[in-house]
């Protein structure tokens, strides 16, 4: 109840969300705003989606793995600004990864303030090392044509990125060490696997968009220092309902609407508008069955996922002295220093895109491998450097951004009066990102307020 107005009670509407990851907890601040009384509604013990941290001890706290933000993330850092957490994000001055070899050769692919329109990379990657000289002029050339294509088209859904790259004169070689140096981590796949489409998307909203759009942040300190606790406190300090570790089992369906939510306790919940901000399987198990045959809903068994692994590692002893590096002959991939201030110990974290080839190999095996590849890369790595590790498993990390895959992707409205979903899977124009959960939910909340309006 939000006050009394002419002798009546005016009775705030109350929404349900389900799912507690950045789409969930950006739809409740954003509804709660809108002046809704919210429940917010977790399976799971914490919030944080996939983006959450583990807790070993109150001294001991890391991440899941490495969450990298982008200066385009534009809808995501609205979110951290409202939560209150934005003061705990840090932004590369200017763009700059490094990427090595096994061997030691080093390439540094970086920002060049004064080139406009975007092209600031084109004097580092004509002294990139791992690809010729004609392959240079050639991956610049199909960047400049890129920026000025129309990604919308349909014709780019039907097709690989891959498929595009080769038409375009686009070398084995090159494909490999530069332009798959860029999707793999992005939209954790190959570029043979996603669409032309997706892959535009990429380039275009990051280095062809301008020097601050493509700048890399990562928080200060866990993804719980800025999402799941600042997210929580708003939303209780609001007037808002978590529900942790009793997750919705079914919905339950009458004349077109979603009447009660049941939760695993049996508890039943009612709301005027229910908002579905979990992962697409997620959503078709707990479906009523005249719902999963719905044409809308049929499509979501179809939706592919990828696998990331993380493997965190205490040492000892420092070995790295760069914030991350991306190494180029190596499954390891990307290594990043979670204690850039410590020169004694240090916390790595090595980040596995796409690694189903990881995900049926024991724990000795993969870090046997791991030391392994260590050794190769800092020469001076020993096992007896090492104090503990952790490997981490996310076997559906992300949505694949396969060809025709649109299809498969819901828009925010149902077909369900009440019911509207988001996540970073819904048809957002995004691959699974943060921002794409961020901006889903910001869509959601627009159409909802819209339908009201209309009616």
């Amino acid at each position: 109840m939000v006050g009394i107005q002419n002798n009546q009670k005016i009775t705030k509407k109350h929404a349900i969300v389900i799912g507690g990851g950045i789409a969930g907890i950006y739809s409740a601040t954003l509804l709660q705003e809108k002046g809704y009384r919210v429940s917010l509604i977790e399976h799971r013990k914490f919030l944080g989606g996939r983006t959450y941290s583990v807790k070993e001890s109150l001294k001991s706290q890391y991440d899941n793995g490495q969450h990298l933000l982008m200066g385009c993330y534009e809808n995501l850092l609205r979110f951290f600004n409202k939560i209150g957490s934005i003061d705990r994000l840090k932004f590369q001055d200017s763009f700059s990864v490094k990427i090595i070899e096994k061997t030691g050769k080093t390439g540094i692919i970086r920002d060049t303030k004064y080139i406009p329109f975007g092209l600031m990379l084109l004097v580092s990657l004509l002294q990139y090392p791992y690809i010729g000289f004609q392959e240079k002029l050639s991956a610049i050339y199909t960047l400049v044509k890129m920026k000025f294509i129309n990604r919308k088209k349909p014709k780019y859904q039907n097709f690989s990125f891959l498929k595009w790259l080769d038409d375009n004169g686009q070398s084995k070689n090159v494909i490999e060490k530069f332009w798959n140096l860029v999707i793999l981590p992005t939209l954790n796949d190959h570029v043979s696997n996603i669409s032309a489409d997706m892959g535009f998307m990429v380039f275009q909203e990051s280095i062809l968009r301008g020097n601050r759009y493509v700048r890399l942040g990562f928080p200060k300190g866990t993804l719980d220092e800025i999402i799941a606790i600042p997210g929580s406190e708003y939303i209780r300090n609001a007037g808002g309902d978590i529900y942790l570790g009793n997750g919705v089992t079914k919905l339950l369906y009458e004349d077109n609407k979603i009447t009660n939510i049941e939760l695993r306790d049996g508890t039943k919940l009612s709301a005027d508008v229910v908002i579905s901000a979990i992962p697409s399987n997620s959503l078709y198990n707990i479906l009523p069955q005249e719902l999963k045959s719905n044409n809308f809903f049929s499509s979501l068994p179809k939706i592919k996922h990828a696998s990331i692994v993380n493997i965190h590692i205490w040492l000892n002893t420092k070995i790295m002295n760069d914030q991350f590096i991306n190494i180029i002959d190596s499954p390891l991939q990307w290594i990043f220093n979670k204690s850039l201030d410590d020169n004694k110990y240090q916390i790595i974290d090595i980040s596995i895109s796409d690694s189903k080839d990881l995900l049926q190999k024991t724990t000795i095996d993969i870090m046997d491998l791991v030391f392994s590849e260590l050794k190769d890369i800092f020469s001076e790595f020993d096992v007896k450097f090492v104090d503990k590790y952790k490997i981490i498993k996310e076997r559906k990390a992300t949505f694949r951004c396969t060809p025709n895959s649109k299809e498969y992707r819901l828009t925010n409205i149902s077909p369900v009066d009440n019911l509207y979903i988001a996540g970073d899977w819904v048809d957002t124009g995004w691959p699974s990102t943060m921002e794409s959960a961020a901006l889903s939910a910001s869509n959601v909340v627009n159409e909802i307020e819209s339908n009201n309006k209309n009616k």
